[in-house]
C-alpha cells in the first residue's frame, strides 16, 4: 500500500546494514525490539538503537513491536522517536505518522531544536543559539556556529560535537532536498 501512494520502502527481516542505518540513508527507519540486530548486541533492538542514536542521534527512529514489554524495555521506546504497536496500528495509523514525521525531517525548526535541547545547558541565550543555528543550516557553514560555542571542557566539547551532526544532517538533507 505504501509504495502504491508513492513511498519508497525497503524491508529487512533483520539489520543487514548497520553503515547505512548510521549514515542517515534512510528518512526514516522502522525497529523492532526483538529478533533483529542479533548479529550486532546481544540486547537486539535495543543496541541497534544505541549504536544508531550514538552515530545519528537525530535519526528518525520508530519503535515498534507486537509483544507485550517490562519496564526494563523502557529505554528502547524512550531512545527512538515514536513507538507503535504492531498489532494495534492498521496503515492510516501507520501513514499518519510517517506523514508527521516526515514533516519533521524536512522542517528546519526540527533540527534547530535538535540543537537547542543538546546545547540548552552551555548557553544563556537560546534566541542567539537559535539563530546561529539557523544561520548554519541556511547558509550551509559550521564555521561561526563553531566559533560562538567555543567549549571549555571535554564534556562541552562532545556536546558541540552532537551538535554540529544535527547541523551537518540539516545541511545534508537540504541538499538533498533542493540540489548544492
Amino acid at each position: 500500500m505504501f509504495a502504491r501512494d508513492g513511498y519508497k520502502v525497503e524491508q529487512w527481516s533483520d539489520v543487514t546494514d548497520l553503515a547505512a542505518l548510521e549514515k542517515g540513508t534512510y528518512d526514516i527507519v522502522f525497529l523492532d525490539i526483538k529478533g533483529v540486530g542479533k548479529q550486532i548486541a546481544d540486547d537486539e533492538g535495543l543496541g541497534v538503537l544505541r549504536r544508531l542514536r550514538r552515530a545519528s542521534p537525530i535519526q528518525i527512529i520508530v519503535a515498534f513491536s507486537n509483544q507485550q514489554f517490562s519496564l526494563e524495555d523502557k529505554p528502547f521506546f524512550d531512545l527512538a522517536t515514536a513507538a507503535v504497536d504492531k498489532t494495534n496500528t492498521d496503515y492510516v495509523d501507520y501513514k499518519s505518522l510517517i506523514d508527521d514525521l516526515l514533516e519533521k525531517r524536512f522542517s528546519l525548526n526540527w533540527y534547530v531544536d535538535q540543537v537547542i535541547d543538546i546545547v540548552h545547558q552551555q548557553t544563556r541565550d537560546a534566541k542567539k543559539l537559535r539563530k546561529q543555528t539557523e544561520k548554519a543550516i541556511l547558509h550551509r557553514s559550521t564555521h561561526s556556529f563553531e566559533k560562538r560555542m567555543n567549549p571549555q571542557t571535554a564534556a562541552e566539547e562532545e556536546t558541540v560535537e552532537k551538535s554540529l551532526l544535527v547541523i551537518r544532517s540539516a545541511i545534508s538533507v537540504l541538499e538533498r532536498c533542493h540540489g548544492s
